[in-house]
């Protein structure tokens, strides 16, 4: 048996025979070296002990299938995505059929990096108060990622270009460095990771970021190298409910939407590399509840019999609400009796059922 190993891929053994009454000897490796050069494995000598008498490299008539296992390891220096060829071939001194092929072959690729992202927040923030955005993020293939960052977009929630949360900080876990800018007219190029780069397209550091007047609408979050089958780490990402360009708070009922995307030089799958998170400030809330004074099949009513039924409903938001208004249809089969009041005008009671209005 002569199997061909491709340049990066090294033989590491031992090998394994199975069924157990069989055994073949280590394998003479030549070529090479197999970190940069092809190398052959050449097995030979297999051998038997059931039945017994069979020659050396002798394999009997309608034999059993015979398995040879055996450990290789990939060079480190072998890229990703990088296609490994494996052939195999197996030969006799004697002439044979040619029903069965004599040469096989297996191939691997070694993977891409897999960056992923992930983003979360709060349902729902008040008005002008302070919220985090929880960022992880990590690569989830068995090769290193290189020139690892991630942009989030601060929400804006009139689509004017400029963000409507005010930013108050950004913190990571793994020594992540951070920069602003203050575009209004799309995402900004990150044209290298390196600070020259970024500062000539129009990235600031993070001192500058959080001086006076200076408005962020991008967060940029350089991570470098991300080891295979790392993370997730995280980073808290700090805003309020407050309009940066006024100073006002958010009014009610806004709806944050915000959003996260990895970036690295080569990317396995990228259905992973984006996420949003939205958070609401509180509107209202209307609800309604009714009930009747005998309801169901049991005990049931009769004909002509009366029955009351009870509206209750509330706003359970933050804010006021005017116009409401409630409607109710009644079914023909149910005619108005002796009216709780004249339906002219409302006495509301509280919870304690006292008279609140008028």
């Amino acid at each position: 048996i002569v199997d061909t190993l491709p340049p990066g891929v090294c033989y590491v053994g031992p090998i394994q025979v199975a069924p157990g009454h069989w055994t073949i000897d280590n394998p003479v490796v030549t070529g090479g070296p197999c970190a940069t050069a092809s190398s052959t494995l050449t097995f030979s000598n297999i051998r038997t002990s059931s039945p017994a008498g069979v020659a050396v490299g002798t394999v009997p008539a309608n034999s059993e299938d015979i398995i040879v296992t055996y450990k290789v390891m990939v060079d480190a220096a072998v890229g990703p995505a990088t296609m490994l060829p494996n052939t195999v071939s197996i030969t006799t001194t004697r002439a044979e059929d040619d029903n069965y092929p004599n040469l096989d072959d297996e191939k691997v690729t070694t993977p891409l990096p897999d960056p992923y992202i992930t983003k979360s927040s709060p349902l729902v923030a008040l008005p002008g108060s302070a919220f985090d955005y929880t960022i992880a993020y990590g690569n989830e293939a068995r090769i290193a990622a290189t020139n690892v960052y991630f942009v989030d977009k601060l929400p804006d929630l009139d689509a004017d270009g400029t963000a409507d949360v005010k930013f108050n900080s950004i913190s990571g876990s793994q020594g992540e460095v951070f920069y602003c800018h203050n575009s209004t007219s799309g995402a900004p190029t990150v044209s290298g990771l390196l600070p020259a780069n970024l500062a000539t397209d129009g990235w600031v550091d993070m001192a500058s970021c959080l001086a006076t007047g200076y408005k962020p609408t991008y967060i940029l979050a350089i991570v470098g190298g991300l080891a295979p089958q790392s993370g997730p780490f995280n980073i808290t990402l700090s805003v309020s409910a407050i309009d940066p360009d006024n100073g006002a708070n958010l009014p009610a009922a806004s709806v944050m939407v915000n959003n996260v995307t990895i970036y690295a030089d080569e990317d396995e799958d990228t259905t992973n590399n984006h996420d949003d998170a939205v958070t609401k400030t509180p509107g209202f809330d209307l609800w309604i509840r009714k009930t009747g004074s005998i309801e169901g099949g049991f005990p049931g009513t009769i004909p002509g019999a009366d029955v009351i039924y009870t509206i209750e409903y509330g706003n359970q938001g933050t804010e006021s609400i005017c116009n409401v208004s409630l409607s109710d249809t009644l079914p023909g089969y149910l005619i108005p009796a002796t009216p709780v009041h004249n339906f002219s005008s409302i006495i509301l009671t509280n919870e304690s059922g006292l008279v609140a209005f008028p």
